[in-house]
């Protein structure tokens, strides 16, 4: 007959079953036959990832959206940001495009395709930023613009000619004006003396502000008392 003889077990801790639950957050945890609360884990490898793990600690998304983590919604990362997705010009910048604003920032901005403007007449008239006059006249895809009204001491109708045949303004061509509604037009909308007047060429006229048209006449006697203006016309395409 065999006697049995009695043996103690190992402990856990001997077995290597030395961590706890909260320990082995994130990593496989094997518990202690003989102790539940506690086990093993290799803290060197990881069967869930935590949030930490995967990026997700941001505080916060300014210009971008939020990408919760899916095992704790308290945390998060950041989706690209608007300058990262192009989204850089204020709405200052755009002017003349069309505004594509950023979806996490209405206040930021892409341009997009160019915009046609609209004119109407006594608009201000540009080109590359540059003010080179005034609009007197919307014809279709067209404008007439007038340049800003120079007063001269030695008036004569060919030095208006030659005047607006060297003006360069907007690298547009420039004619001196040639009727009697141009002129009424030019003294209206630019501000002038009451007593202005201008020369016209096509019949050699002298005109003098009349309310918001022009007298005209093919004598000079305007000029005597008058302040004379120069001011050119030219056509540009509207875009």
């Amino acid at each position: 007959v065999v006697q049995a003889q009695c043996v103690t077990p190992p402990t856990c801790a001997q077995l290597g079953y030395t961590k706890t639950a909260s320990e082995c957050s994130g990593h496989t945890f094997l518990k202690c036959p003989f102790d539940m609360s506690v086990g093993y884990c290799d803290l060197g490898t990881s069967s869930t990832s935590s949030c930490e793990d995967l990026g997700y600690t941001a505080t916060s998304c300014p210009d971008a959206e939020k990408i919760y983590c899916p095992t704790d919604s308290t945390k998060f990362k950041c989706s690209s940001s608007c300058a990262d997705l192009g989204y850089t010009k204020s709405a200052s910048e755009c002017s003349g495009y069309t505004l594509i604003a950023c979806p996490y920032n209405s206040d930021k901005y892409k341009c997009g395709t160019a915009t046609t403007p609209s004119y109407s007449v006594g608009d201000s008239y540009a080109v590359n930023g540059a003010i080179i006059g005034k609009v007197i006249a919307v014809n279709g895809s067209t404008v007439t613009v007038a340049s800003q009204p120079q007063s001269k001491t030695s008036p004569s109708l060919d030095g208006l000619r030659n005047y607006c045949e060297n003006l360069t303004l907007g690298g547009g061509m420039w004619t001196a004006p040639s009727t009697k509604s141009q002129c009424g037009s030019i003294l209206s909308i630019f501000t002038v003396s009451s007593d202005s007047a201008m020369p016209i060429s096509d019949d050699e006229s002298y005109c003098q502000k009349s309310g918001k048209s022009c007298s005209c006449s093919r004598s000079d006697i305007y000029w005597t008392y008058r302040v004379v203006y120069y001011s050119c016309i030219g056509e540009f395409s509207i875009k």
